[in-house]
């Protein structure tokens, strides 16, 4: 293994290979294009598996050259990668190991309180001590442009601190766009962030066109590009073109937007229509800069090089751009999803067509290999340890192998995607990380397990031991930075019992309330709260949370037994459900979790309209657990969810497992469930933590005094005389033709109320009254031609009020009947049900209403 390359060994490479077939003559030297994508995630292509983006540019430069499977990012993130593309140098050496500025200046104390660990005094900028891949070329006669993203220059208000680290000033003849910002604030002109409207655009240096209105930027960025190449043409020319596209904003051309709105279907993988647009723009980019080769007559003396940042961003609070699927967690992550990169190169006359290479590369690898492409040296007074090796042999001959078979990465910071300080390596199909929050490791085998979904590294402690000890090596040449101990470090995790109170007394359900379920669903048995699972269905706490700590034991009495923990839950279930909208910790029997492809022990993920940005994703809103620690049948497991500003948090028998974040509601109800079989909980308790100011709309909805009509195991408080009518565990379901002697009514009378009920008609079904008080006068027909109803075998929900003769309904959220007064008005009367065919009943609430 070598963790060094002197330039002169290096140089001397060069000289042996100018003779070579892979070497041009100096009139013949090669121009060079570099894509360098940002965000892009590895299956963001066609010719990398997506079934919804049309890339055919992309996908004919991978017929058309080498496609790597196993390439990797030099960081989850972007500054420290395109420091290590403009000097081959990992970021732990440069000491660049973070975007610029980093999350941990933009925490709030409270935040930072709650981290062990703090960044290191980390380089903010690319220093001017290095040489540069685009001064070495410009050194040997090459015209250089720079277009596109920079972000390696420090954050600063001040022009002066900053125009100086700028791409003009680091060996480019030409600069569009490169400057300090990392995003445009909108991909349309004038591509201003409102946030720094006192400041320059976000994307300066860069002169509009005469009709500045509507200009996208990534075509406009295209133009200037294709207008380098044309001037640049007599070359020979280096032009690394740094998309702002695929970061956000997610904000994709209208026409190709509306494009993909009509073409995405529940069958895709890939579904957000903005992000599937700025892909397209990108591909849309690689074609016109190829047609202006081709036009031009450079095609055949034009390196391409296709690739990315960092992994695809499969999380953010407007929704999910991508999915990396089948690889673990996306941008920012220290998983395979957060640095396996998609990654193409085509050297006509050297790279065969249309192959892949699983050889592992990394950014580094660049600087050396277009070195060795163009006959360029480079600058040993400068760089004098480049980290990365020169991939030019993998590019005539594919199937071949480098000598080094490690790759590493180092991130002593903490990320807003969950991602806490690690170092990682890579050798060979193993994959170790260290974590510096707690020092424990994590062992993968990629060859095996690509998902990274069982850690080896009990099992395996050989191989934890030597990937370590080849970690801490390359640690300590590389001078890497660790993490600093936060002085300022309040720990959750200290002898804080005295602050925690009984949620469950052992004795009664007191503080709790039955919300969907029979009297006999939820019983105490000796200091536990046991339910039968009969019916499905929830109890919750008689008071909404909003920061705390709760904690739990838990066990399942049947065989692959199904429950829940719901947090941040409205007070009723929500439409055609027995569940509430919250968020959901799953409880899950072994045997059940090992069953199923969807789930496991210990996911958390928002349902019923909640919403949730999973740290631990494997694609969707579904967090999953880090490693399977629940203990099967009859043995208790210990849970710890920690609830503080819309994150939440998991331990599983001592250890956090899994993270979300993100989530709305963010106050609400706490429940507990089951699905079906008997689940044991005691010793519930709960740790408040300090509130923090919350907008309305992530607060779930607070008692409204409904409560629920059908007890899910019998027809008991009800009448009726007809056998159709059959309690089918959450659903009342009716079978029969209906009509009025098929009518169910309560045996209790209602004055003024608020009711809620959810419908479900079959085709063979007409319609279903829903008569308030008994009788005609208050009759709400529900019919498939009604306004708002779903399709039919979806559920509707009717929701409304009768107050004093004047009756208000809204179907499925919108409103249909507003203040209608009733003739003749009555008074008192029993809620019936009078079906006209087969309908499915659920969830029926009433509240009483003073008049």
């Amino acid at each position: 293994m070598r963790f060094r390359l002197s330039m002169r060994t290096f140089a001397g490479i060069v000289v042996c290979l100018a003779f070579s077939s892979l070497a041009r003559a100096d009139e013949q030297r090669p121009n060079v294009i570099v894509f360098m994508i940002d965000d892009l995630g590895w299956t963001d292509a066609g010719c990398y598996g997506s079934d919804l983006y049309q890339t055919p540019h992309i996908d004919r430069l991978a017929a058309e050259g080498v496609r790597f499977t196993d390439a990797y990012a030099a960081c989850t993130v972007c500054s420290p990668t395109r420091a290590a593309m403009m000097t081959g140098m990992y970021p732990a050496r440069l000491h660049l190991t973070d975007w610029i500025d980093g999350h941990f200046p933009r925490m709030k104390p409270e935040q930072k309180r709650t981290l062990p660990y703090m960044p290191p005094d980390w380089t903010q900028f690319l220093e001017h001590r290095y040489t540069t891949i685009a001064e070495a070329l410009k050194a040997n006669g090459y015209q250089t442009a720079h277009v596109g993203k920079w972000h390696l220059t420090p954050r600063s208000s001040e022009r002066s601190d900053v125009e100086p680290f700028y791409p003009q000033h680091q060996g480019f003849d030409f600069n569009v766009a490169g400057n300090q910002w990392g995003a445009p604030g909108t991909y349309y002109w004038p591509y201003r962030h409102a946030k720094f409207q006192g400041v320059d655009a976000r994307v300066e240096n860069f002169p509009p066109s005469n009709e500045t209105e509507g200009q996208y930027l990534t075509d406009m960025l295209t133009d200037r590009a294709v207008s380098l190449v044309e001037e640049m043409k007599d070359g020979p020319f280096f032009l690394y073109f740094a998309h702002y596209a695929v970061h956000t904003p997610i904000q994709g051309r209208k026409d190709l937007t509306e494009k993909y709105e009509s073409l995405i279907t529940d069958k895709h993988r890939h579904h957000n229509p903005g992000y599937a647009a700025m892909v397209e723009s990108v591909d849309h980019s690689v074609g016109r800069i190829r047609q202006t080769l081709d036009e031009l007559g450079l095609a055949d003396n034009t390196i391409i090089i296709y690739t990315s940042d960092n992994g695809g961003l499969d999380s953010h609070d407007s929704g999910q751009p991508t999915d990396n699927a089948p690889l673990r967690d996306g941008k920012g992550s220290v998983y395979e999803g957060g640095v396996r990169i998609p990654t193409i190169i085509s050297w006509p006359g050297v790279t065969p067509a249309g192959v892949t290479c699983d050889e592992p590369i990394i950014t580094c690898d660049f600087y050396p290999t277009i070195l060795e492409m163009t006959g360029t040296e480079g600058d040993e007074s400068h760089n004098a340890n480049v980290d990365g090796v020169s991939i030019a042999s993998l590019l005539k001959q594919p199937s071949d192998s480098l000598e080094r078979d490690t790759l590493f990465w180092h991130y002593p910071h903490y990320h807003s995607s969950g991602a806490t300080p690690y170092s990682a390596i890579r050798a060979g199909e193993w994959r170790l990380v260290e974590f510096y929050d707690d020092g424990h490791h994590e062992l993968y085998n990629l060859k095996k397990d690509l998902s990274e979904t069982i850690d080896l590294s009990e099992s395996h402690p050989e191989h934890a031991a030597r990937l370590l000890s080849l970690l801490n090596n390359w640690r300590e040449d590389m001078g890497a930075q660790p993490p600093l101990k936060n002085p300022d470090y309040r720990p959750d995790d200290g002898d804080d019992t005295a602050e925690f109170r009984p949620l469950f007394n052992g004795k009664d359900l007191s503080g709790w309330v039955p919300v969907n379920t029979a009297p006999s669903t939820w019983s105490v048995e000796d200091g536990m709260l046991v339910c039968s699972g009969k019916p499905i269905g929830e109890v919750r706490t008689d008071r909404m949370y909003q920061n705390f700590i709760l904690e739990l034991e838990w066990r399942h009495r049947v065989p692959k037994g199904n429950a829940g923990v719901f947090i941040w839950a409205d007070d009723i279930t929500a439409r055609g459900v027995p569940f509430h909208r919250g968020i959901e910790v799953q409880v899950l029997e072994n045997d059940y979790g090992n069953t199923q492809s969807h789930t496991t022990h210990g996911d958390i993920f928002p349902i019923h309209g909640a919403t949730m940005t999973p740290v631990n994703g494997r694609g969707g809103d579904r967090a999953f657990p880090t490693e399977e620690r629940s203990k099967p049948s009859p043995e208790w497991n210990h849970y710890r969810v920690v609830c503080q500003d819309g994150n939440i948090s998991l331990a599983v028998n001592g250890k956090v497992v899994t993270q979300g974040k993100e989530c709305s509601p963010r106050k609400g109800y706490i429940c507990l469930e089951s699905e079906g079989g008997i689940v044991h909980y005691r010793n519930i308790r709960i740790r408040e933590l300090p509130d923090s100011p919350i907008e309305q709309e992530h607060v779930a909805i607070a008692d409204r005094g409904y409560r629920c009509l059908y007890t899910g195991v019998d027809l008991s408080g009800w009448k009726t005389e007809d056998d159709q009518w059959q309690v089918k565990d959450w659903v009342l379901s009716y079978t029969g033709d209906g009509g009025d002697d098929a009518a169910l009514a309560t045996e209790e009378t209602f004055d003024d109320m608020g009711f809620i009920i959810d419908v479900k008609l079959a085709e063979s079904s007409d319609h279903l009254l829903l008569e308030l008080h008994g009788d005609d006068a208050t009759a709400i027909p529900i019919h498939q031609e009604l306004k708002g109803m779903r399709p039919l075998g979806e559920w509707n929900r009717l929701e409304g009020t009768l107050v004093d003769g004047l009756l208000t309904v809204s179907l499925n959220g919108q409103l249909v009947v507003t203040n209608q007064a009733l003739s003749p008005r009555t008074s008192n009367g029993p809620l019936t049900l009078i079906p006209g065919g087969p309908v499915e009943i659920a969830n029926p609430y009433m509240r009483p209403l003073d008049q």
